[in-house]
């Protein structure tokens, strides 16, 4: 009976289940996403990098395919194992209304900032992490298009978009998409 107590805890209520030792020391295997030049863990690992949005932080740091990588955080140490090759995974996304932009371009020296002039003039500006607005100096015209790489997940048939100038991150509009609304929107979106 002692042993099949914690068997139908890990069944019925696994948050009672006794906790399991999957990964070396211990530390358990934590669900990460492995980027080109950098890895996305959860928040709750309170790791240093750029804070995302949906509780992601993305930790910049060279691995290798089939590395096991160590992630030390303030709050836990995760492991994961690297893949063969880089996913492709949306940063964020901003919705930019019912015509798309007239321009997009990141923000020079350093792409710290993101900014769409839409159809009507006005000019929005988004953190290039967050996408979050802000307030930004002028920015250099529209930069050169780039091809979408393949494993992106666009959900438009987006082919081009604008590179970051640290070559990893890529804004791609999207759209025209149906809102629930009903109204047609279009949207800027940013992978890495």
């Amino acid at each position: 009976m002692t042993l099949l107590l914690p068997l139908l805890l890990a069944c019925w209520a696994p948050e009672l289940a006794p906790a399991g030792d999957d990964g070396e020391d211990g530390v358990p295997r934590v669900d990460v996403i492995f980027v080109d030049g950098g890895i996305v863990v959860p928040a709750d690992v309170e790791a240093d990098g750029a804070h995302l949005p949906e509780d992601r932080v993305l930790v910049e740091r060279a691995w290798s395919p089939g590395e096991d990588v160590e992630i030390l955080g303030r709050a836990r140490r995760v492991l994961a194992t690297a893949p063969d090759v880089p996913q492709c995974v949306m940063l964020f996304r901003v919705g930019i209304g019912s015509e798309p932009p007239r321009s997009l371009a990141w923000a020079e020296p350093d792409g710290g900032t993101l900014r769409m002039e839409r159809v009507f003039g006005d000019l929005v500006i988004v953190d290039s992490w967050q996408g979050q607005p802000v307030r930004s100096d002028p920015v250099p015209d529209d930069a050169e298009l780039v091809p979408v790489p393949a494993g992106c997940p666009t959900e438009s048939a987006a082919e081009q978009g604008v590179l970051h100038p640290d070559g990893k991150r890529i804004a791609v509009v999207e759209g025209p998409f149906q809102e629930r609304s009903g109204d047609v929107g279009w949207r800027v979106a940013v992978y890495r």
